[in-house]
Order: structure tokens, then C-alpha cells, then sequence
């Protein structure tokens, strides 16, 4: 079986592992909610409250008519006695005073009450107001922002100067916005200050060491300095943090690849490819290394999968067709 095959199957037999262990964990879910339902307290003490209410009914209905006897001589000589004449004793003597009652009822009524809270409710609205406005300006990764979006704007307007020292100030305000420092080692690059745009992706990657755009930003700019060996060992020194990554794997395989490390670029192309079954230019990179080191069959193989793909340049499409005519012979 081929490398490519092979790396195909692993993915097939990958997804089919997914499948089978998902009925697992429905079951497991399923055993653990009967074990939480075995016991209803709830029920239990309702039945309990339910118990005692009717205790206490019955004590207050049929408890108390043993002693009844007793109290009623007693209760009979107060109810007699003062209780009633003492509201009727009052009454003759207030007959001249049922002026004053309208008084305290015209004082009671809320008619000076409604003015008060509407003057009162629009005083406390403005006041919670400017803590939010003062909120938002001292955040700092907004003002970072802020000052991103300024400079894409004066860069698309040609004022690189301007934006060069926005995306400073944005980076002064949050260190790590990565986007304003991918920019800035752009705009640094453009300006043909390579050295400064350099150290501005190496400062990031203290910053955000597991970051593979740092890392590929930086090996390019070596490339570009005619630094492939320098390039080659950034990308190698960086890998243990940034892992399978697709992209950086790939970028990593064609340094390899140009330095003659045709080994390290196959097991680098095929993690790039795991990702990516069908990228044309890895296909055409891994044959490229796969005929470099006598795998001429699995070199055929990757050659016209990337011509299936459609999507080759017309010079590395005709460069793919002329190998395969020279591996068929």
C-alpha cells in the first residue's frame, strides 16, 4: 500500500472509531440518570407534611371539646362585662366632632404624592450612565483596536508613515493583538525596514510562542534575505510548540525539501496532507521528495493526484505531467 493510501485509510478508520464510541456514552448517560431517580424525597416529604397537617387538624378540631365546659363560665362573665360598653361610651361624646374627620381624609389623599417620583425617576438616569462611556475608553485592548482600524484606514489612504505609528501605539496598548503586528511587520517590510519588521515578529513570539504565523512570518523574511538555512532552523525550533499544524507543516516540508532533507520533508508533507487530502501543491511537493528518494510508484501516485485536482499553475501542472512521463518509461 502506498504512503498516501495509507494516510487515507487512517483517516476512514478514524471517523469510523468516532462513530462506534458514541452509543457508549449514551448508555453510560442513560445508566446514571436511573441511578439518580431510585430515590424521591420530594415525595417522601410531602407524605410527612401531609401527616402532620391532618395531626394538627385533628387536634384543633377534636382535641379541645373535653375542657370546653370549663371555659365557658369564665368567658361568659368578660363577654358580659366591659366590651361592649367601652366602643359605646365614646360615641355620644365625639357627636360634635365629625367636622374634623374630613381632615385627616383629605390629608391622606395621595394628591401631592405623584409629583414627588416624576421629578425624581430622569435625576437618577443620567447618573448611571457616564461610568459605562469612561468604561470603554480605559479599556485597553479596545483602544487597541481603535488604533488597528485607524491604521488600515491610513494605509489604504497611502499614509504608511501614519499607520506605522498607530500600529505601534496599538501594540503599546495590548501587546497581544496579533493582527496589528502581523500588519506592522507588513507595512515595516514594505518600507524596506526588514531588520525592524524581524524583530517585531520575533517580540511577538515571546509574547504568543505557540503562534505559527509569527514563526512562518519570520522564516519568510529570512527566505527573502537569502537566509534558507536560517529559515530552515526557525521553523525547526518553533515546531515542538506549534504541533500538526497543516500550513506550518507544509511550509516546513518545502525548506526541508530545498535544503535536501527529502526524509523529513515526506513525514512532514504527509501531516500537512492528513489535513488536507487534496492540496495540489503538497501532492506535487511530496512527489517531488518520494522520487528524490526511490519511491517511484508512490511518487507516480502523488504526481497525478495533484494533476486530478484541476487546480495546478499551467508551469507546475506541465512540470507534474513530464514527470510522470519519465517515472512511467
Amino acid at each position: 500500500m502506498s504512503l498516501i493510501a495509507k494516510m487515507l485509510k487512517d483517516l476512514d478508520e478514524r471517523e469510523a472509531t468516532a462513530q462506534q464510541e458514541r452509543p457508549v456514552f449514551a448508555e453510560t448517560s442513560h445508566l446514571t440518570y436511573k441511578r439518580k431517580s431510585r430515590t424521591n424525597w420530594p415525595l417522601v416529604v410531602a407524605g410527612v407534611v401531609v401527616v402532620a397537617a391532618a395531626v394538627a387538624w385533628g387536634l384543633q378540631k377534636f382535641g379541645k371539646p373535653a375542657p370546653a365546659p370549663e371555659p365557658v363560665q369564665l368567658a361568659a362573665a368578660p363577654v358580659a362585662a366591659p366590651i361592649p360598653p367601652q366602643p359605646q361610651a365614646p360615641e355620644p361624646k365625639p357627636e360634635p366632632k365629625p367636622e374634623p374627620k374630613p381632615v385627616p381624609q383629605v390629608e391622606a389623599k395621595p394628591v401631592a404624592v405623584p409629583p414627588a417620583p416624576t421629578f425624581q425617576a430622569p435625576v437618577a438616569k443620567p447618573a448611571v450612565e457616564p461610568p459605562i462611556a469612561s468604561f470603554k475608553v480605559v479599556n485597553p485592548r479596545q483602544n487597541s483596536d481603535n488604533l488597528y482600524k485607524q491604521a488600515i484606514q491610513l494605509a489604504q489612504q497611502g499614509q504608511i508613515a501614519e499607520a506605522i505609528e498607530h500600529l505601534r501605539q496599538s501594540l503599546a496598548a495590548y501587546s497581544a493583538n496579533h493582527a496589528a503586528r502581523q500588519m506592522l511587520a507588513g507595512q515595516l517590510v514594505e518600507s524596506g525596514r526588514v531588520e525592524e519588521a524581524a524583530g517585531v515578529l520575533r517580540e511577538g513570539l515571546k509574547f504568543s510562542p505557540g503562534n505559527p504565523g509569527f514563526a512562518m512570518s519570520l522564516a519568510r523574511l529570512q527566505v527573502a534575505q537569502g537566509s534558507k538555512a536560517n529559515a530552515l532552523a526557525t521553523m525547526e525550533e518553533w515546531l515542538p510548540l506549534v504541533g500538526n499544524d497543516p500550513e506550518y507543516n507544509g511550509f516546513l516540508a518545502a525548506l526541508q525539501q530545498d535544503q535536501g532533507h527529502f526524509d523529513a520533508a515526506v513525514k512532514h508533507y504527509l501531516v500537512a496532507l492528513r489535513h488536507d487530502p487534496a492540496r495540489a501543491a503538497w501532492l506535487v511537493g511530496i512527489g517531488i521528495s518520494l522520487q528524490a528518494i526511490g519511491k517511484t510508484s508512490d511518487a507516480i501516485e502523488a504526481y497525478q493526484r495533484a494533476l486530478d485536482t484541476g487546480e495546478l499553475k499551467p508551469d507546475t501542472a506541465r512540470y507534474a505531467q513530464q514527470q510522470l512521463i519519465r517515472l512511467r518509461q
